[in-house]
């Protein structure tokens, strides 16, 4: 077991502890059940939320969460407890718990449209339970059975798979969910990540997903909403899965075919959502194709990330040797965030994990950068040297 599921296990262990004594000395059962299914859910996460962060935050923001989806702190509402018991039993500032509260109510869509997590008492209660939401418009779903598609049916099977705690379970409704529409992208994605990481099967997946959201989008939709990508939500799952497939096929050492992947979709998306310049500009670095790192910088020429001026700064060098520019151009990189150096030049150890979100000029951006970067500045001894040499 690799260490970073150990610590997914134990942090999930943790945090329901926690969640459970909670429930079990002032809510009930079935509240217990929603914070266990809602940590569950979290720790599938591919990036688990929880494993930074303090845990008695986490455990306080999914009741939190919870309580003001099912009117929890409304005296008319079984159970009845109020925000202020949640955070003196967990004992965290209630401002700090509401935002971590608001965080989990987004990433697993904590609404009164959403069954999953109400309580019993609230789908008992709740006027709203037979709406759907079609096109933006909450219509009576007994009203709407004959529009229940194929498509419908497969994406839902797929979305009950994610949360089977068995892999063979979500595997077999997987592959349940495409006898139903063969052009389920979502299937692919599942079946994917159960794959090996960067193995033929998981290759094989992603770029069946890749080709499903192709065949869905359909031709002319490339050709007409080119640039647009990402901002147009029904084009993100294909997005996803392709940038997935790059970075399995650069792992497996389909190295052109990883970077054509990541240029096209600058293409349909220039305004890159989905940061792939940033892991594109190392692969260049690292394939020696100077030219096309070049041209890449040029295309985001206001781009202020720190690790961004660092890219700049290695070009030059690069190009022109150890010379003014070049040592102007490291000096404004550092200035930016000197950190970076410390990992590059190896003076301090790169963390297991990458995290989520970072500060400007802070470690987390340093470490963020490195994840790549380091292989960057890796490719080229001399330019290391040289950065070692320059005084911070």
């Amino acid at each position: 077991m690799s260490k970073n599921k150990e610590a997914m296990q134990q942090k999930s262990k943790e945090l329901q502890e926690l969640t459970d004594s909670y429930c079990d000395l002032h809510l009930d059962s079935n509240y217990k059940e929603l914070a266990q299914k809602a940590i569950q859910k979290m720790a599938r996460k591919r990036t688990v939320p929880f494993l930074s962060g303090k845990i008695n935050l986490w455990a306080a923001g999914i009741i939190y969460g919870l309580g003001q989806t099912n009117f929890l702190f409304d005296k008319h509402f079984k159970p009845y407890q109020t925000a202020e018991h949640i955070c003196s039993f967990f004992k965290a500032n209630k401002s700090t718990v509401g935002q971590k509260a608001k965080v989990i109510r987004e990433m697993l869509k904590f609404d009164m449209m959403n069954l999953e997590f109400l309580t019993d008492y609230m789908r008992q209660n709740n006027p709203l339970s037979s709406m759907v939401n079609v096109g933006g418009f909450w219509l009576n779903s007994d009203l709407m059975k004959d529009t229940y598609t194929k498509e419908d049916e497969a994406n839902e099977i797929v979305e009950l798979a994610w949360e089977m705690m068995s892999s063979k379970k979500r595997i077999h409704m997987a592959n349940q969910a495409l006898s139903i529409w063969e052009n389920c992208l979502d299937a692919y994605m599942l079946l994917a990540f159960e794959s090996k990481p960067n193995s033929e099967m998981s290759e094989k997946f992603f770029a069946q997903a890749v080709m499903s959201g192709e065949r869905d989008l359909g031709k002319p939709y490339f050709k007409q909403n080119a640039g647009h990508f990402w901002g147009l939500v029904e084009t993100r799952p294909y997005m996803q899965a392709r940038q997935e497939l790059a970075l399995t096929q650069w792992a497996r050492g389909k190295r052109t075919e990883a970077i054509n992947h990541f240029r096209d979709m600058l293409v349909l998306c220039p305004n890159d959502n989905l940061g792939v310049r940033y892991i594109l500009i190392s692969w260049f670095f690292q394939e020696k194709r100077l030219s096309d790192a070049i041209e890449l910088v040029q295309t985001y020429p206001h781009d202020f990330d720190s690790g961004w001026f660092y890219n700049k700064a290695l070009i030059s060098f690069l190009r022109n040797g150890d010379c003014k520019k070049s040592e102007e151009l490291l000096k404004v990189a550092i200035k930016e965030n000197p950190l970076i150096v410390d990992y590059l030049v190896e003076r301090k150890t790169m963390p297991i994990e990458v995290p989520d979100h970072y500060g400007k000029g802070d470690d987390s951006e340093a470490v963020v950068y490195c994840e790549y970067g380091l292989l960057s500045w890796r490719t080229y001894p001399d330019a290391l040297q040289w950065l070692k040499a320059m005084p911070i």
